[in-house]
């Protein structure tokens, strides 16, 4: 998505919605970066709901709700939904980070679930945009499918131990060095002759005939 006026100048950094104690969306921010991106501890903030699955985070306590048009859909029926009061200030983590915790059932009014992976773009004009980058179904089928190609990574490893130390359980598989070996000293088979090649059957020739040719090589017999 592009906006008008401002444009994302860092990278994008990825959150996923936890669940507060109350069974409702949470969404955390905090770190060091937040530092970085121009946001102090005591800051206020306020949040607009510029679009379905996305908002707008900005520091102050007032806003120009003409400012606001280049982040909302051309054809806006209504004006956004805007959040603001002091429990929507930064405070300070226990690492000694600008944090924010943003929380409430309203969340899912506007479009973010429990277990959602959402995206944090810093734009030009120091806002942070807040938006759904994955829905948790598809975000919960990625963390399953690294969680199975580790343990069939772990699996293989194991069984392939296992076979070292126990070979006598595996009589069906031979080594590869022996299949090596094996195939190395096969005896080669005997070359086949072309019937040009093959020597011709001796001529039959009876007894009698062979007594006299072998008497008098010249007598030739009929």
């Amino acid at each position: 998505m592009s906006f008008t006026n401002d444009t994302p100048k860092t990278k994008p950094r990825l959150l996923t919605v936890t669940e507060s104690c109350r069974c409702y969306p949470r969404i955390t921010i905090s770190g060091a970066w937040l530092r970085d991106w121009g946001f102090a501890v005591g800051d206020s903030v306020i949040l607009v709901h510029t679009r379905p699955s996305e908002m707008l985070i900005k520091i102050g306590l007032w806003i120009n709700h003409l400012d606001l048009l280049k982040y909302c859909p051309k054809n806006a029926s209504r004006n956004p939904e805007i959040r603001q009061g002091a429990s929507y200030s930064l405070s300070r983590s226990q690492r000694d980070y600008p944090e924010i915790v943003i929380t409430g059932a309203w969340l899912r009014d506007w479009g973010f679930a429990i277990g959602d992976r959402i995206s944090l773009t810093l734009t030009d004009a120091n806002h942070i945009i807040l938006k759904l980058a994955m829905p948790r179904i598809q975000w919960w089928e990625i963390l399953r499918k690294q969680r199975l190609e580790r343990q069939a990574a772990i699996a293989t490893k194991m069984l392939t131990r296992h076979k070292a130390t126990h070979p006598d359980l595996y009589p069906e598989e031979t080594p590869v060095r022996i299949q090596k070996q094996v195939r190395a000293f096969k005896p080669a088979k005997p070359a086949q002759l072309t019937p040009l090649e093959q020597p011709s059957a001796p001529m039959y020739e009876p007894g009698a005939a062979v007594a006299a040719r072998s008497a008098n090589p010249l007598v030739r017999v009929s």
